[in-house]
């Protein structure tokens, strides 16, 4: 493939590519530059609109970036944006939201939120294979040894180097890991362990193909509120973010509202709104997340174990607030459809895909107008963005 030499990077697009614009205007997608460096890059895959290339020299340094500390960068998958200085992260995430926003008349942004950008993650899934731990290579299924994650907690590594004593796998298996406020711990592999018992300081629980050792659930407290999580349910990752998200996107409730809550997962969010408001209806399609959701034991709390696609009008009834919290795929039409037929006073749409966020919005501004929206920086060092938004009925 063809080699470019001395192109400015002109933008940073969403999926953590620098963008190049080579002869007039074909759009070339680098990752691991960033707006205002000038590089030398090789095709590697070409398309009629638009092609992707391999950094290949970083001929002069943008004023975005910084000193890398993560020795791994290049070759695992998983900090696109750990070449860029934080407050460069967080002005290019403000600009990638506006800019899926566009065709949105009037849309501002009311507040960046974060915090270290170091350490903060407390779950993970790593891969293992022949007793070593890391992740895979970026956009390849190659194996790459990672010793120390800078971005996961320290005892949270710790804790996957001493499993690699009982587990053993031919091909790069997935090792889930998450781990509470007092560093309890569930480990979750896809590989099989013939041992009968697995001792490991601090871990509670662990499941593999063919065995499940200890507690099948930890407890994760947040300031004055707690949820459950289990080995397959969902949990948020940003250990010093967890309060002020739910204090974002729960400030606007009223404790005569009813909410109906859907994509609840295991009840991050499901506990302080209970708290905060009459009643609470959540919509969770995991049998282990609804489980552990009725555990809370909340007595305006009614539960739900469905596809929120195929939710009944009945649900609907008797709420005013629809709170949404859908995975990087958004909304279903479905859930589209119930919000445009149904007059919620307010929407509350909490999302970790701006452009999925955007598309779902577009389709309710008609009926709906955006009150209040936040950016709350879940995941440093990535291009993901954490979005929430308050939707008033017009």
């Amino acid at each position: 493939m063809k080699t470019y030499n001395n192109i400015p990077i002109i933008d940073t697009a969403y999926g953590g590519y620098g963008v190049a614009k080579i002869e007039g205007s074909y759009t070339v997608f680098i990752p691991f530059t960033v707006e205002g460096d000038v590089v030398d890059f090789q095709i590697t895959t070409q398309k009629k609109t638009h092609a992707f290339g391999k950094l290949l020299q970083i001929k002069e340094k943008s004023y975005h970036r910084k000193e890398i500390a993560c020795p791994y960068l290049f070759q695992c998958g998983g900090c696109l944006f750990g070449h860029i200085d934080y407050g460069s992260q967080l002005t290019i995430k403000e600009k990638i939201v506006k800019n899926f926003f566009r065709k949105i008349s009037n849309f501002k942004i009311d507040e960046i939120i974060s915090s270290s950008p170091d350490r903060y993650r407390f779950r993970a899934t790593f891969r293992i294979l022949k007793n070593k731990s890391g992740f895979l290579g970026f956009k390849s299924n190659r194996f790459i040894q990672v010793e120390n994650c800078l971005i996961c907690k320290t005892s949270m590594i710790e804790k996957i180097k001493e499993f690699l004593r009982f587990a053993n796998s031919d091909a790069p298996t997935k090792c889930y890991i998450i781990e509470n406020e007092e560093n309890k711990a569930l480990i979750n592999f896809e590989g099989k362990i013939e041992k009968d018992s697995i001792e490991i300081e601090n871990v509670v629980g662990i499941k593999t193909k063919n065995k499940i050792f200890g507690q099948e659930k930890i407890k994760i407290s947040v300031d004055d509120t707690f949820y459950y999580c289990g080995f397959d349910s969902f949990s948020q990752s940003n250990r010093y973010l967890l309060n002020k998200f739910l204090c974002y996107s729960t400030k606007f409730l009223k404790k005569n509202d009813r909410v109906l809550e859907l994509y609840s997962g295991s009840g991050f969010f499901t506990n302080t709104i209970s708290r905060k408001t009459e009643t609470v209806t959540a919509v969770e399609e995991n049998f282990e997340a609804t489980k552990l959701l009725k555990e809370l034991n909340l007595n305006n709390l009614n539960v739900f174990t469905e596809k929120v696609e195929k939710l009944q009008q009945s649900i609907l009834k008797n709420h005013n607030i629809l709170f949404v919290d859908p995975p990087r795929s958004g909304l279903s039409k479905n859930v589209i459809k119930l919000a445009l037929k149904h007059s919620f006073e307010k929407i509350i749409y909490v999302s970790c895909n701006p452009a999925t966020m955007a598309r779902d919005i577009s389709k309710l501004i008609d009926k709906y107008q955006i009150e209040n929206f936040y950016i709350i920086d879940m995941f440093p060092n990535t291009y993901h963005i954490e979005s929430i938004a308050y939707l008033t009925l017009r």
